[in-house]
């Protein structure tokens, strides 16, 4: 068959006798023949003009077609050119005459006009696309950080954006610092008025500390509003003085103060109206009751001599004359007594001073008199004075009747019978014979001068009050007593003496010396404190025993280690890092030998096993694993990612089957493949890994730098999330560097609180 386009093509107008070539869809026998054929360019030209062409003769000039009659023919849509270029002038525009739905992607690349009035109804219905500046109702252009926001009218206009509030920093609304002007701003920007003034902005000039200053840009309105947030009232008050509200919102000084649990008033405390409250009640009392001054009652106070009192008649305590005022008259320490009459009190002839009760006149007891014990005596007795009392005693024999006096050495009783008295003693009692009598020195001159020999034997162990024997001889028969010398030169010499503890680090006592030592034999020391003893290569540990060899005299200049033994050394608890002595338990399976040997049980023999059934006693040992089949070795290898999964291949070395295990990603989730031996797992996107949150109350150190350190690193400033006061706030309001953000001249007041969300 040819090839069509290697004709060649006719020159100028064709003729209707051209032909040209196609296929006929004629029925034949109730089928379409589809026979090619050939139709002359008249027959064409006539199909059109005869109505049954493909254009439909209702269409109009300059209309842009579109098709009807089941899709066969083309005729005039809604849509309108101003112009055709077979007029030889190109189309300037095209005109809907209906509602144009757009449900696909519109590029708009000229200026445009959609509707020509409010009332013209545009939809979008599809993606559209502007590829260049968008204009609001105004006329205006959009610029950074602009969104389009209806008006009160319904239009749109361009407004500032900003996610939620932004904190600025502190104003002074006394000396509008920084400059804030009203109508001026960008919406959501806030300020934390720090000192109150009179500012006005947008009509508001009543500023108090810790006031929001809040801009909103609304289009056509766009203004300062006052956020009151005064929790910081007015006024000023002194230490420990309850305030007073002077007006509505200012705090003053009271006349009451507390200090401690003293509450002090510098004023009058009066009820709030006559006769209405109580102080104190039947439930609550108060303790005590000072007064300075006068007691009214009943709006009066008592005169000279009158006391407070109840009659049967009053409701309440009056003022009346004391009866005893004119009646009592007595002297300060004297115990009073009843006057001549019933109404009169009077000196008695009784007075105290002292804690001693004097009496003048004659003391006529018609009871008992108890003594110091309170005991009143029995008949016959009498009142004795004692050290510190009184009590009542048997009564002495009166005097002494006869006394011989016909020995020179007898005792001379002189005086009287009620007065007796001792005359001297003559004869010698250091004679050791006779009736002599002595006393005084002569008594102890005559026992200070016996001897140990003139004593009798010992009828019972004899005590020495706590002293020592002295100057005694060391002994020589068995029987003798032995003395600390023969003890510790014959006994104790070469013995163990233990002689106190040992500190090794400040050589206490001084043992590790050439000089000032004198230790025996056998003297022996516990270390409390490890060290040294005399080098490095000597240590000793707490609980060691140091024990001398031989005699140390003083100034030994060979005194060194192998003048002592140490015993126990550097042996002490096995721990984790440190070797020492260990407890073997001897259940579980472990046997310790008489020798000391460890062995634990053999409950298994050697074979293979896969799979194995492992049997676990009551202290974690594997006591028999049963023999399987023969064991077939699995090598692990990670295969080509595909798509989303890393498959994981097991491939068994003998006949059993190998097995494929599909690693896949997750929401988040990044696998990836570095060899067949190595796969990493990451996670992706903002909301993987992990999260920390950081809060902070603003310290002064915070407030005058701005800046807060996270206790966690994020990779940039999408990686945080911040919070003002509860406010987010956007990125391009704080900075980061490393771990620190910082909000700059922005300063945060102190005792606000920052919260930080950071993802790592």
């Amino acid at each position: 068959m040819a090839i069509i386009y290697s004709y060649p093509a006719v020159s100028g107008t064709p003729l209707g006798t051209d032909i040209l070539i196609g296929t006929t869809t004629a029925v034949v026998d109730g089928k379409k023949s589809n026979q090619t054929k050939n139709f002359t360019v008249q027959q064409l030209a006539d199909f059109v003009n005869n109505g049954k062409s493909f254009v439909d003769p209702a269409g109009a000039d300059f209309y842009i077609p579109v098709f009807n009659q089941a899709g066969e023919k083309i005729t005039s849509s809604i849509m309108y050119q101003d112009s055709s270029p077979s007029n030889g002038v190109a189309g300037t525009k095209i005109t809907v005459g209906g509602k144009l739905d757009v449900t696909g992607t519109t590029d708009l690349k000229e200026n445009s006009i959609l509707g020509t009035t409010a009332a013209n109804t545009v939809d979008l219905k599809g993606t559209t696309t502007l590829f260049g500046p968008v204009k609001d109702a105004t006329g205006a252009a959009g610029g950074t950080n602009k969104f389009l926001l209806s008006n009160v009218n319904g239009y749109l206009e361009w407004s500032t954006y900003n996610s939620g509030l932004v904190y600025k920093g502190t104003w002074d609304a006394n000396t509008n610092s920084p400059t804030l002007a009203s109508g001026i701003g960008n919406n959501g920007d806030f300020y934390i008025v720090s000192v109150a003034g009179t500012t006005t902005l947008d009509g508001i000039s009543d500023w108090n500390i810790g006031d929001w200053a809040v801009f909103t840009d609304q289009g056509a309105s766009a203004e300062w509003e006052k956020i009151d947030n005064t929790s910081v009232l007015d006024g000023s008050g002194t230490a420990n003085a309850i305030p007073l509200w002077s007006d509505s919102n200012t705090l003053t000084d009271s006349g009451l103060s507390q200090t401690g649990g003293t509450i002090t008033s510098t004023q009058n405390i009066y009820p709030s109206g006559d006769n209405t409250l109580d102080l104190g009640s039947t439930t609550y009392s108060w303790k005590d009751f000072y007064l300075d001054g006068k007691l009214y009652v009943d709006g009066t106070f008592g005169t000279a001599n009158q006391v407070l009192a109840v009659d049967g008649t009053a409701t309440s305590p009056v003022w009346v004359t004391d009866p005893w005022a004119s009646s009592i008259n007595v002297t300060n320490g004297t115990i009073a007594k009843g006057g001549s009459t019933a109404s009169t009190v009077v000196d008695s002839i009784m007075t105290e001073a002292a804690s001693t009760i004097t009496v003048t006149g004659n003391l006529s007891v018609t009871g008992t008199l108890a003594d110091s014990s309170g005991d009143v005596g029995t008949a016959g007795q009498i009142l004795s004075s004692t050290a510190s009392g009184t009590d009542w005693i048997a009564a002495p024999t009166t005097g002494v009747a006869t006394l011989a006096t016909g020995n020179a050495n007898t005792i001379v009783i002189g005086g009287t019978a009620a007065d007796p008295t001792v005359g001297t003693v003559t004869g010698d009692p250091t004679a050791n014979s006779g009736n002599n009598l002595a006393t005084g020195t002569d008594i102890t001159t005559y026992v200070t001068g016996l001897g140990v020999n003139d004593l009798s034997a010992a009828t019972a162990d004899y005590s020495m009050g706590s002293n020592k024997i002295t100057s005694v001889t060391d002994p020589v028969s068995a029987q003798d007593a032995a003395t600390k010398n023969y003890v510790d030169n014959n006994i104790i010499s070469g013995a163990l003496v233990f002689k106190g503890s040992y500190d090794a680090t400040t050589n206490s006592p001084n043992l590790d010396t050439t000089s000032n030592i004198a230790v025996t034999q056998g003297w022996t020391y516990v270390v409390t404190v490890a060290g040294d003893f005399f080098s490095a290569a000597d240590p000793v540990e707490v609980g060691d025993l140091i024990i001398a060899k031989q005699d140390i005299p003083v100034n030994d200049a060979t005194n060194n280690i192998d003048y002592w033994t140490v015993v126990n050394k550097n042996i002490d608890v096995a721990t984790a890092t440190v070797a020492g002595i260990v407890s073997v338990p001897t259940t579980g399976g472990i046997a310790v030998s008489g020798t000391g040997e460890i062995t634990l049980a053999n409950t298994l023999t050697t074979a293979v096993y896969n799979p194995a059934a492992v049997t676990v006693d009551a202290n974690g040992h594997i006591s028999s694993v049963a023999a399987g089949a023969n064991a077939d070795v699995y090598t692990l290898e990670a295969g080509v990612k595909a798509a989303s999964s890393v498959p994981l291949n097991l491939d068994a070395s003998g006949s059993a089957t190998d097995y494929t295990v599909n690693l896949t990603e997750g929401s988040g989730i990044l696998l990836t493949r570095n060899s067949s031996s190595e796969i990493t797992i990451e996670a992706t996107g903002g909301g993987g890994g992990n999260r920390k949150k950081d809060t902070f109350t603003t310290t002064a150190g915070q407030a005058s730098s701005g800046n807060f350190t996270l206790t966690q690193t994020p990779a940039g400033l999408d990686d945080v999330f911040v919070y003002v006061s509860g406010v987010y706030q956007s990125a391009g309001s704080f900075t980061l560097s490393t771990n620190v953000i910082g909000f700059g001249a922005n300063v945060i007041p102190q005792g606000t609180i920052v919260e930080a969300v950071t993802f790592y």
